[in-house]
């Protein structure tokens, strides 16, 4: 049996199991964890304070709570169509361009595969979840 990764660990602990507050060992490990992820992130020199998990704790615990607040809110759709991208300030900020939009839609895989299927012939759109994930990367060029 595989392990699950660590986006599914930390969405089971944040949004999984009983009412918030209810697992406070749980809860205890999930922000321990997250400082660890933030500061490893952001400058793991942070680690040399003495006293950085307690001057953390609190934006953290507020951080959850907010995330667990979205999490219990319904979510609305979002049209997701090149006309839209300059009228919508969400799809502004998801897509660098109005053309991103139906590029990201023909690379995924599961769309093309919903709607190839002949049961689905006569479907004219679909609901999906959209995801990001940031990626840095280094790369040699000139200095600007």
């Amino acid at each position: 049996m595989s392990q699950p990764s660590l986006f599914d660990r930390v969405a089971a602990a944040l949004f999984g199991g009983g009412q918030p507050g209810s697992d406070d060992q749980a809860d205890r490990q999930l922000i321990d964890d997250t400082i660890d992820a933030v500061v490893d992130a952001v400058e793991p020199r942070v680690k040399a304070s003495a006293r950085y998990r307690a001057k953390l704790e609190p934006c953290i615990r507020k951080t959850i709570a907010h995330l667990r607040a979205i999490a219990r809110e319904s979510l609305e759709p979002i049209l997701l169509a090149r006309a839209a991208w300059s009228d919508d300030p969400r799809l502004n900020a998801f897509f660098a361009t109005a053309d991103d939009v139906p590029a990201c839609l023909g690379r995924s895989r599961e769309l093309r595969a919903f709607f190839d299927e002949p049961d689905n012939r006569d479907v004219q759109e679909a609901f999906a979840l959209l995801g990001m994930q940031k990626a840095e990367r280094s790369v040699l060029a000139t200095k600007l």
